[in-house]
């Protein structure tokens, strides 16, 4: 599968292994993305006594740098949830639980902290549960071929 599928689209399936690196690649493109959206605010801070403009213009040039780390974290996962046989929906309440621990620290230790571990837990059972070693409904196995099928003349061609 080629890399530009890997991180932006949200079809196919993955094993652990990529699934481990790819998120972590993707951690580090959308990382350098960020912090070249906000080497303005880096340059301007010298020239600027105001914090608050140094912070806006710092938040503007992350923010391509942001979508970027969400868009292609969210590709990765969904297939490997795929690769679980799960549907790539299942993002959504992983993710609003991770965020709603993190909001509910403040209001709620005790009930954000366990929401927390609870969201800790789904991710790291997408690095360790095993994937569907036969085709489902998401596709073959990763690292399976596409079996040939013979064209009108008779020659085997992959698809």
């Amino acid at each position: 599968m080629p890399l530009k599928q890997i991180l932006f689209r949200f079809d196919g399936r993955l094993a652990r292994l990529p699934y481990f690196l790819y998120y972590h690649l993707a951690g580090i493109i959308a990382g350098g993305a960020m912090l070249a959206g906000m080497l303005p605010a880096f340059l301007l801070s010298n020239l600027v006594d105001s914090p608050e403009v140094i912070g806006v213009v710092a938040v503007i040039g992350a923010f391509p740098g942001i979508v970027l780390n969400f868009w292609m974290l969210a590709a990765i996962v969904v297939k490997r949830l795929h690769d679980l046989n799960r549907c790539g929906w299942h993002l959504l309440w992983m993710c609003a639980l991770a965020f709603a621990g993190g909001l509910l620290l403040e209001v709620a230790p005790a009930l954000g902290t366990i929401a927390t571990i609870v969201a800790t837990f789904a991710f790291l059972w997408l690095l360790f549960a095993p994937g569907n070693r036969t085709d489902n409904g998401y596709g073959s196995p990763p690292g399976t071929r596409t079996p040939a099928a013979p064209d009108s003349q008779g020659a085997v061609m992959r698809v």
